[in-house]
């Protein structure tokens, strides 16, 4: 049979794991509000890539295209960053006592105020405490409020989602993505290239 000390910890430690997960919860939120414009871009790159625009841009429309999207995804991941915070224990506390009744975890950290040394007094406000303990005792982490549709307006992470899932769906093995200058007639001749530094690189199409 369990006593009253026992039973106290029992309810201690499991208020501890829900504050625990109240904390994870609210850093999942912050996280899905400061970077969903990074998950964002990063799914239009990858829906434009399997669809082959890069390679139909030609080397210099793809290498501009891939610099501009790279620019956009460190801007957003900065400014992510920046905006990003990691909840505080009292943070998890108060969203886990906003949802009881008389914020008992709250109130079990307050002081008798009048009558400290009046013993009825003090029987009514240790009545009183075991009351909020019983109240702290059925706290439970509600789960993240991951939506982010006040912060995207336009629904941009909803168009970049459903061009990712039509491009794993739908879209052929693009052909590889070639970023090499272009030498012979046209364009720069070899001693343009040879004074100058040139880039190649190449992309290998996904499985599918």
């Amino acid at each position: 049979m369990q006593t009253t000390d026992d039973r106290t910890k029992t309810a201690e430690a499991r208020l501890q794991t829900q504050i625990r997960r109240a904390r994870w919860g609210l850093a999942a939120e912050r996280v899905a509000h400061c970077f969903w414009p990074v998950a964002t871009l990063a799914m239009a790159g990858a829906a434009v890539w399997a669809f082959g625009m890069f390679a139909a841009a030609g080397p210099v429309g793809a290498l501009v295209v891939l610099v501009l999207l790279g620019l956009a995804t460190a801007v957003a991941l900065w400014h992510g960053m920046r905006g990003f915070r990691w909840p505080t224990q009292a943070e998890a506390v108060a969203r886990l006592d906003e949802k009881l009744p008389g914020r008992p975890i709250s109130a079990l950290k307050d002081q008798i105020a009048i009558g400290a040394n009046d013993p009825g007094a003090q029987a009514l406000w240790a009545r009183h405490l075991e009351r909020m303990a019983e109240r702290a005792a059925e706290a439970k982490a509600s789960r993240p409020d991951l939506r982010v549709s006040s912060r995207d307006r336009w629904g941009l992470r909803l168009v970049a989602l459903v061009a990712v899932i039509a491009a794993a769906l739908f879209a052929r093995a693009p052909a590889p993505i070639e970023l090499a200058v272009p030498v012979g007639p046209g364009g720069p001749s070899a001693g343009d290239i040879a004074s100058g530094p040139s880039y190649e690189a190449w992309a290998n199409p996904p499985a599918y």
